[in-house]
């Protein structure tokens, strides 16, 4: 490394800048919601049915309420093959930005 010009640093100094943006910006929303993230109880409404490439897919539609009452009724991410994994009803937990609801991680039980 000691053969190396000042460009080359200035390369290795761009390319390490970068990834630690990059970094920051994948997990900007974790961040946010371990330091100001509100937790609550949310509970499994219903599931959603898709077929992808002839397989059963399953989504949770989980509802819950905000720390000002509002409901939140969403699909989540979160997947199973062939059948629901827990039944309608089951209790999860939610971790969500105050101001801005959509940020939020679903704790399964």
């Amino acid at each position: 490394m000691s053969n190396w010009t000042i460009e080359e640093w200035i390369y290795l100094l761009l390319a390490i800048v970068g990834v630690e943006i990059a970094l920051w910006w994948n997990f900007r929303d974790s961040i946010e919601l371990n330091r100001k993230g509100h937790q609550t109880e949310g509970r499994i409404v219903n599931w959603m049915m898709s077929t992808q490439k002839g397989k059963r897919i399953f989504h949770p539609l989980i509802e819950f309420h905000t720390s000002s009452g509002v409901k939140i009724t969403f699909k989540a991410d979160e997947n199973c093959e062939n059948q629901p994994k827990y039944p309608v009803g089951t209790i999860v937990t939610i971790n969500y930005a105050v101001n801005n609801p959509d940020n939020r991680r679903i704790k399964y039980p």
